[in-house]
């Protein structure tokens, strides 16, 4: 399991000589978001997001009428179907965040062998999402990893979902509540099977 760094930059303070002005924002420390994260920049209004470079998770999140001073997010990962939220400032403060993945059927295909030839890009046909759903649901195990070591939590109660669709692909993923800091994910496994009784 990758270790979690939460790296700071701190910058020392104090008057530039002969300005006389404050540059308390300039001093203030910057979280440094890894090669391959995306970084949170403020949208207009409450309702905020911010989409990993993959494209592959967005984090949803509301802020509080009296904003969040100082706060930065880093979203990303170094490994397939990992995600981790990097935050500097109280992120706790932050409404109902949600972090939602989007996996192309494609790729799903090449790590699920029992996916290819399933589903056909376009169909409508629901006796075939539902067998999607099962299958991703039996190979996969969603979990959840704080800074704190030791901390990893596996969950079972996986619900996947048709997200959406373009003229290339179908695409297939869940929404996990995201209020804690760390990676956010799921590994891909073949489930067990029971052998058949004579």
């Amino acid at each position: 399991m990758k270790k979690l760094v939460l790296i700071s930059l701190l910058v020392t303070g104090g008057w530039v000589a002969g300005c006389g002005c404050d540059d308390s924002n300039l001093d203030a420390p910057v979280l440094d978001c890894p090669v391959g994260y995306r970084r949170w920049n403020k949208d207009e209004g409450s309702k905020q997001k911010v989409l990993s470079d993959d494209n592959q998770a967005l984090l949803t999140f509301e802020l509080p009428a009296s904003d969040i001073p100082g706060l930065q997010i880093c979203l990303g990962g170094e490994k397939a179907y990992e995600f981790e939220i990097m935050v500097m400032g109280n992120y706790h403060k932050v409404i109902n965040p949600q972090l939602n993945f989007y996996l192309p059927m494609s790729d799903l295909e090449v790590v699920i062998p029992d996916l290819n030839g399933l589903w056909t890009h376009g169909t409508e046909d629901r006796k075939a999402e539902a067998k999607v759903k099962k299958i991703l649901k039996d190979w996969t195990k969603y979990f959840f990893v704080s800074v704190a070591p030791g901390s990893e939590r596996k969950y079972d109660d996986v619900e996947w979902t048709k997200q959406g669709q373009d003229s290339d692909d179908s695409y297939w993923g869940m929404s996990r509540n995201a209020d804690k800091v760390g990676t956010y994910g799921f590994e891909i496994v073949e489930p067990k099977t029971t052998p058949a009784s004579f």
